[in-house]
């Protein structure tokens, strides 16, 4: 048996590879840092003191200048107090011979004539000299000898006296090699190995040097480009190098001078140097012991490893037995050697499984057939060349047949159908060949004719050659299950009351057709259909009349559509059709009408005979919207529009049709916080008696200012009020202020006021509305006689029995009844003669013009006759001229009201109204 060896494997070599580029990578890393580090601090630390020896040399050539300075005043004095020559040149001579400060003195006159002179401490020839001057005034100049090229000075000129004729030029020179100079500049030899010299714009002042005379040659060139480089005037550092040099200049302004520094690079190298022979064996000491630690690390993992290895081998040759021994849970390798015995263990009950399960098959394939033969479900398995090799019991009873006589066939020679037969075969030979289970939903006819649903597994049996050979069919029958899901969806997207599609299927007509639309580039129109007056059949003759009318009006719509167009029931009694492929909106608006015609003709509910309408509103596909909600959307706002102009007739969606809809929405929104805002009032119309003009009491009208629009028409927010049922909490409102008002009036000013409410045909649905009206009489405490509730004759005719019932019961309570705008609603006598009222309200569209039309004057008084037969008050609006007074006053008419005698006013104007009429 192979041993394994750690030490050989690919991956002990990669981990030392790895480790070595570290260690290398790490050692090149500390040399660079290092060498880098050392030279930027050596760097700066002789920038440091160059830094000083500048400062101390700037200083000392300050003083001397001073020095210099003070020599000059103390001659220029001698020469202003007119001292003559004689005395001046012996001054001059014991200044320089006495003094260390200057080596020589000259004064000449304007013109540079020599007066006095003492050069004697000067290498120079004095002819020479004269030749060279140069005055410059109050500077320090560096100047060489003409003939003498190695003997330079230092020149210092002052121009001295008052007026012209009296200026002097006081000259003063200085040896470069003077002592107090030498001192000065001997300071400067701060570091072995080192140049350096004080530079003047063009030549060099002094140097100094310990370098050997290879690097003096190569100083001598460095000095040539120092000198030619002027840049650096004006800088305080700059810093270069030069071969195996290192250069540092600085500049001192002051004389115009550069002291410049040249050290070797040899000097930094070899510390470096020294410092690497200190870290490489340090590093190198380092990089062994981490080493060591790998190596010893790798061995302590080497011996668990082994001993896997050497179990692999023995489970693989057959020694199931084998196990590992003394395992160290603790380590990686040690679990996954624990797991290695556990899936020993396991292996070796396995193959005692294995054994017994090989006995039990024989059984478990005769106890299959057995299965099979029995099993409810039909079974069968074809070859390649789809004859059947298996077929259970099940299976053949649904052609009639016994297995035998299925065996061995294929399915062509007892399906009719062939090409049915042709299309199975193929698709079970690319199962075979996928080797992928597949499954299907198909149906079938039996011997007898039956329809059954089935689900169909097909299955790919591998045979015993290896090659797929074999195909294992199930078949279930699902007759009943595919029954109940035709069921489910009828129920789902079919309405139950009409039998047509319901909202559901609307919405995924509508998307197959808006894609059919578009791939076509075809329009189609959108026709939203709710009927008129619905809610008053239902109301009238009950549910069963109304559920009666839906399903005729479906079964009319289905009867006249073009083939190609839907119908479907969108919710209560909304229809939508879409009719598709249309060719332009005359055909949309020939169905239209043809709907309209049919929906108006009668119906009948056991012996009742009713007639009802339909609003239409169309939307078009790409013309309007090209997206379902907006599609839907449009055409409802089209049909609104129909019911808004009329009803029974039809209208194209339009963009106005839009912003009408959106302000009436908001002005909705808006009516929900009204009542919170306090933007809900209420103003008061008088009402007078018509033959004394005194003040009988008045009509409580509901106004509504908008927090932005102003005041709003209540034609305007009444109706909405009515359709969202807001008109129950705004109508209780509206009463509860009215009463307390009306009290308040009746305790301050006039105890017989009579106050009139108008109530709206939508309260009158609501059957607690009376206990209501008690609850506020009995909470604000009037007079029940005092309180008028106003009933329009046409809410009277739209519910009847209901009205009478309702206001008989307000008469119990002992509150007043008015029938507001008679006339208009075109009641019978006999209906007015039972309904229990106290008051009759003219409307005023009887009284415009009743001067000049002789039909309207028979109106009316046909009307007053009735009223005084009936012995009812009457009340007569909307009066505004005097002659329409005067006709009044001659007929059977008690009071009347209009902007003859006062617009609607607010509380505070109609108590101020109240006491003036009462004076």
């Amino acid at each position: 048996m192979k041993k394994f060896n750690f030490w050989r494997s690919k991956n002990f070599w990669q981990i030392v590879s790895i480790n070595g580029i570290i260690i290398f990578c790490l050692f090149m890393l500390l040399m660079f840092s290092s060498h880098k580090l050392l030279v930027q601090y050596l760097t700066n630390h002789y920038q440091e003191r160059m830094d000083n020896v500048t400062d101390r040399l700037e200083t000392q050539i300050t003083q001397k200048t001073s020095d210099i300075e003070s020599i000059t005043r103390f001659i220029a004095r001698n020469i202003n107090s007119d001292m003559e020559i004689n005395s001046l040149q012996s001054t001059i001579e014991d200044l320089t011979t006495y003094g260390s400060i200057v080596d020589g003195i000259v004064v000449t006159d304007s013109d540079g004539h020599q007066i006095a002179s003492y050069i004697d401490k000067l290498d120079i020839n004095f002819n020479k000299l004269t030749d060279d001057l140069d005055p410059i005034d109050d500077k320090l100049m560096m100047k060489q000898s003409s003939d003498q090229r190695d003997s330079q000075y230092i020149q210092y000129s002052k121009l001295v006296g008052g007026n012209t004729e009296e200026q002097r030029w006081v000259h003063l020179f200085l040896d470069i090699n003077n002592e107090s100079f030498q001192s000065i500049f001997q300071s400067l030899d701060f570091v072995e190995d080192s140049y350096t010299a004080i530079l003047s714009d063009d030549d060099v002042l002094f140097r100094y040097n310990n370098l050997n005379q290879h690097e003096i040659e190569f100083i001598n060139q460095l000095e040539e480009q120092i000198i030619a480089n002027d840049a650096t005037k004006t800088q305080k550092l700059n810093i270069s190098t030069y071969d195996h040099f290192y250069s540092s200049q600085q500049s001192i302004p002051k004389f115009d001078w550069r002291i410049v520094m040249v050290l070797p690079s040899s000097d930094i190298t070899a510390l470096s140097y020294q410092l690497n022979k200190i870290l490489i064996p340090i590093f190198i000491i380092l990089s062994i012991l981490l080493f060591i630690i790998v190596t010893i690390s790798v061995q302590q993992q080497l011996r668990p490893l082994n001993k896997l290895f050497k179990a692999i081998e023995e489970i693989s040759d057959g020694h199931y037995n084998h196990r590992i021994r003394d395992i160290d849970n603790k380590s990686a390798i040690g679990s996954i050697n624990a797991k290695f015995n556990v899936m020993a263990n396991k292996l070796d009950n396995y193959r005692g499984d294995i054994k017994h399960k090989t006995d039990q098959l024989k059984q478990q394939k005769n106890f299959l057939n057995r299965i099979i033969n029995h099993n409810p479900n039909g079974i069968y398995t074809m070859n390649w060349e789809g004859e059947f090799t298996l077929v259970n019991k099940v299976y053949a009873d649904l052609f009639g047949k016994t297995p035998e006589e299925i065996l061995g066939k294929k399915e062509i020679e007892f399906n009719p159908n062939h090409e049915e037969a042709l299309y199975y075969l193929d698709l079970n030979r690319k199962i075979i060949r996928s080797n992928q289970v597949h499954e299907i939903e198909d149906f079938l006819f039996d011997d007898k004719g039956n329809k059954h649903w089935f689900h169909v597994g097909k299955v790919p049996i591998l045979g015993d050659d290896g090659e797929q050979t074999q195909l294992l069919c199930v078949i279930t029958d699902i007759t009943e299950q595919k029954e109940k899901e035709a069921l489910i969806k009828r129920q789902a997207y079919y309405d139950d009351l009409t039998g047509i599609p319901n909202r559901s299927m609307y919405k995924d007509k509508l998307r197959h057709i808006i894609e059919q639309s578009e791939k076509k580039n075809k329009k189609f129109a959108l026709l939203f259909l709710d009927l008129d007056r619905f809610k008053y059949i239902n109301d009238t003759f009950g549910h069963e009349a109304g559920d009666t009318l839906l399903q005729t009006v479906a079964s009319r719509l289905q009867n006249i559509l073009p083939k190609a167009a839907t119908v479907f029931r969108f919710g209560g009694d909304e229809f939508i059709i879409l009719f598709p492929n249309i060719d332009g909106r005359q055909e949309v608006a020939d169905l239209a009408k043809e709907v309209l015609v049919k929906i108006a003709k009668p119906y009948y509910f056991e012996e009742n005979k009713f007639i009802t309408t339909a609003s239409i509103g169309i939307s078009i596909y790409r013309d309007h919207a090209t997206e379902m909600k907006t599609l839907t959307k449009f055409a409802d706002i089209a049909m609104y529009q129909s019911k808004q102009q009329g009803k029974n007739t039809f209208r194209f969606y339009t963009e106005d049709m839009e912003t009408d809809v959106s302000a009436k929405l908001r002005l909705e929104m808006d009516l929900y916080q009204a009542c919170d805002k306090h933007e809900l009032f209420l103003n008061y119309q008088p009402i007078m008696h018509a033959q004394s003009g005194k003040i009988m009491g008045a009509e409580c009208l509901l106004r509504w200012e908008h927090h932005q629009l102003g005041l709003i028409s209540p034609s305007e927010f009444i109706p909405i009020a009515e359709e969202t049922g807001l008109i129950h909490h705004i109508g209780e409102w509206v009463l509860r202020t009215a009463c307390h008002q009306l009290k308040e009036w009746q305790e301050r000013c006039f105890s017989n006021m009579h106050l009139s409410v108008n109530l709206s045909p939508v309260q009158l649905m609501d059957r607690a509305l009376v206990n209501k009206i008690k609850q506020i009489i009995e909470d604000t405490n009037i007079d029940p006689s005092s309180l008028q509730l106003e009933i329009t004759e046409s809410s009277i005719i739209q519910n009847q029995e209901q009205v009478v019932a309702f206001i008989a019961e307000l008469q119990q309570l002992g509150v007043l009844i008015a029938i507001d705008d008679f006339g208009t609603g075109y009641s019978s006598l006999n209906v007015l003669k039972e309904l229990p009222i106290d008051t009759l309200k003219i409307d005023r569209s009887f009284l415009d013009d009743i001067l000049y039309d002789q039909t309207k004057d028979v109106v009316l008084k046909t009307m007053f006759d009735l009223a005084k037969k009936l012995r009812l008050s009457v009340v007569a609006e909307g009066i505004e001229t005097q002659d329409q007074l005067a006709y009044i006053r001659n007929q059977y008419c008690q009071y009347v009201q209009g902007f003859l005698f006062s617009q609607p006013l607010t509380v505070t104007q109609f108590t101020e109204f109240i006491l003036q009429n009462n004076e």
